[in-house]
This record gives structure tokens, C-alpha cells and sequence, in this order.
């Protein structure tokens, strides 16, 4: 799988699709809490809804990496949001400093 490759590499991939860009997300930290619950239970809900003897098909695909079953889906999701983390760490960081800094 070319995501499980790419992702273990630490490889950059160029965002293919414009509504997946990070500048497109809500501005608001709440919003972006309450999106982020949405699609987590939205996923889940979907995943509940499957039978288990349908979960080997492909279900879920991706604009670079192609489809994948719900197990290949989870582990992408995964790897992504791990190899994503450092990214988040620093900006939480900064977003800390300007708070502190502004409550001066």
C-alpha cells in the first residue's frame, strides 16, 4: 500500500484535493473540536452499521493511495494522525505562547 509506505518513510505528500487543506478549516478551536466529534462519530456510526462479513471490502477510498478495506482505513488513519502529531504539538505551542502573551 502506497499511504503505508509513504507514511513509515516519513515521505511529504502534496495535498491533492482543495477541500482537504489545512487553510480551509474552521477558525474557532470549538468548531474544530465539534467537527472533529462529528466525524469521529459519523465514522463510527458507519463502521457499526456493517456487517463484519462485509468489513474485508473496499469501503473507504483515498484521492492518491486508492481504496481500502475498513481495516487498511484504520490503520491509514492511524500512521496519518501519528505522522501528523509533531505538526500539531508545535502549532498547539504557538497558539499557547499568543495566549499567554496576550493575557498580559
Amino acid at each position: 500500500m502506497i499511504s503505508k509506505i509513504a507514511l513509515d518513510a516519513g515521505k511529504k505528500i502534496t495535498v491533492p484535493v482543495a477541500d482537504v487543506d489545512p487553510l480551509n478549516v474552521p477558525a474557532e478551536l470549538s468548531d474544530v473540536r465539534q467537527q472533529w466529534t462529528d466525524v469521529r462519530k459519523a465514522f463510527k456510526e458507519t463502521l457499526d452499521e456493517l456487517p463484519d462479513e462485509e468489513l474485508i471490502y473496499c469501503y473507504f477510498s483515498h484521492p492518491l493511495a486508492g481504496n481500502f478495506t475498513c481495516q487498511d482505513g484504520l490503520v491509514f488513519l492511524i500512521k496519518h494522525l501519528n505522522h501528523h502529531q509533531p505538526q500539531w504539538k508545535k502549532l498547539l505551542a504557538r497558539v499557547m505562547m499568543d495566549l499567554d502573551a496576550n493575557s498580559r
